[in-house]
């Protein structure tokens, strides 16, 4: 009997200690997910080192491929365990400076929050597309729909490339698009400056490379589509300085 009351203890033991160990484990079980991810209607890829995740049905992105390839910043606090996340953004601002060019109806300006920002400030400068005509129109355009480009005094230049898609839509009267500069830009002009071939190396010496170095910087916005068939290029410039 002794021995039987033994055993059951052992069992049940065991039992407690493996309800115990998967309440508190941290590692879950999911299975890989490739799929296709657009956003904006540019195509986002993600490393094998850095997949989509499929868990209780639901899609898991990781957050710095995601947030940078859309333009937006990612930055994590080791000490806070805290995940910083920055986007550009054009909604509810007001421009310091602007300049516009136009060709008939349509219209393209580029908007920058300031004249001068201080080195560690994130660049905040937009761009808008304005039709007034009468009629509508058809426009046909790549992603995205305004690229934008950025050159230090040296002549050393950022600028964004246009996806292969091509995209049809109608406009008409006072229709208008809005898109905000990048700072991936920023890093890519960074990267022409530094000399440094090897992406990996680079970002390994450049912990914030979404910051401008002091100086002197052109940035243009560009619309080069066609309306109704016919080719349509505009492009504004404005100058800003980093103290």
């Amino acid at each position: 009997m002794r021995k039987a009351i033994l055993i059951f203890s052992l069992v049940t033991l065991s039992m407690l200690s493996t309800q115990n160990s998967a309440e508190t484990s941290n590692v879950i079980e999911t299975t890989l997910f490739p799929a296709d991810v657009t956003v904006n209607n540019k195509q986002l890829t993600f490393s094998t080192t850095s997949p989509m995740l499929n868990y209780g049905g639901k899609a898991y992105l990781p957050v710095r491929d995601l947030f940078e390839q859309a333009g937006g910043i990612v930055s994590y606090d080791e000490k806070n365990r805290t995940i910083k996340i920055n986007t550009p953004t054009y909604e509810h601002k007001k421009s310091e400076i602007s300049s516009m060019s136009s060709q008939g109806v349509y219209s393209l300006y580029i908007h920058s929050g300031k004249k001068s920002y201080k080195y560690g400030e994130l660049i905040d400068v937009w761009g808008t597309f304005l039709y007034t005509g009468e009629e509508d129109a058809v426009i046909g355009h790549g992603s995205p729909l305004l690229t934008f480009g950025i050159e230090d005094s040296q002549g050393n230049l950022g600028s964004d490339r246009n996806d292969l898609y091509f995209f049809e839509e109608m406009i008409t009267k006072k229709t208008m698009y809005t898109s905000a500069f990048s700072w991936d830009l920023i890093k890519g002009l960074n990267y022409i400056r530094s000399g440094i071939e090897d992406p990996a190396l680079f970002e390994a010496n450049f912990k914030n490379p979404w910051y401008l170095e002091k100086g002197r910087y052109t940035i243009h916005v560009k619309f080069g589509n066609s309306i109704d068939g016919k080719p349509l290029d505009l492009t504004s410039n404005l100058v800003i300085h980093v103290e």
